[in-house]
């Protein structure tokens, strides 16, 4: 399996000693943007962060030549460490027709700062973007999602959440899960207790060992 079929079903284990392999000091710039990608979907954002340090951070004098891919995923990366404020600052610039993936990255950016709001737009742009696959407009409509009922938008989180259930009935066990995790918390919002605890045990069958920010927001 590629490493991006293994994130997809929920293989992070398998996929993380994989990218170990494949990281060294000496691995040539074009490799460097996609694999920071992996590494931080498998959750090795240091990782991430010192795969694109020295095309960020050239040696004193030297200008940058990093390219809107190269910044997009180191700033994702400062984000998912904590420093927020700096990859937010980086993207703000960046052209999102450039690299559409930009959209997903400002929206966990602001979710990171717990600003549902202000992620909203951003997600609804990731859902529709050109040069997207239809892996990551899903993962944009899943945060979409989550933002809906944080901001108990109920009506347009119910629409969405229903969608998204079909669209993941026999792929994507992360998304599924997270799809029944943001129903839950749904259910929470509307009363039905029953219903949630339901969605809540059918989420936890499919999550049981990812990292628990993965029930906030997803970032696969």
């Amino acid at each position: 399996q590629t490493l991006d079929a293994l994130i997809q079903n929920g293989e992070v284990k398998k996929a993380r000693v994989q990218v170990l392999k494949l990281t060294h000091s000496k691995m040539p710039r074009t490799q460097r943007a996609e694999l920071a990608s992996v590494a931080r979907r498998v959750g090795l954002d240091e990782l991430c962060v010192r795969i694109l340090y020295p095309v960020l951070h050239p040696p004193k004098g030297a200008p940058s030549t990093a390219t809107e891919i190269e910044k997009a995923q180191y700033a994702i990366g400062l984000i998912r460490l904590g420093s927020v404020r700096a990859g937010l600052a980086i993207l703000k610039p960046l052209n999102a027709s450039v690299y559409p993936q930009i959209h997903m990255f400002r929206g966990l950016g602001c979710l990171a700062e717990w600003d549902y709001v202000s992620a909203i737009p951003h997600f609804e742009s990731g859902s529709v973007a050109q040069g997207l696959s239809d892996y990551q407009k899903l993962v944009c409509r899943v945060n979409l999602s989550g933002c809906l009922v944080h901001e108990r938008r109920i009506s347009e989180a119910s629409k969405l959440l229903n969608h998204l259930l079909n669209e993941t009935q026999s792929t994507y066990p992360v998304l599924r899960g997270n799809v029944l995790m943001y129903f839950a918390e749904l259910m929470v919002e509307t009363r039905d207790l029953k219903s949630a605890h339901e969605f809540i045990r059918k989420a936890t069958e499919l999550l049981p060992h990812l990292p628990s920010r993965d029930g906030l927001y997803v970032a696969k």
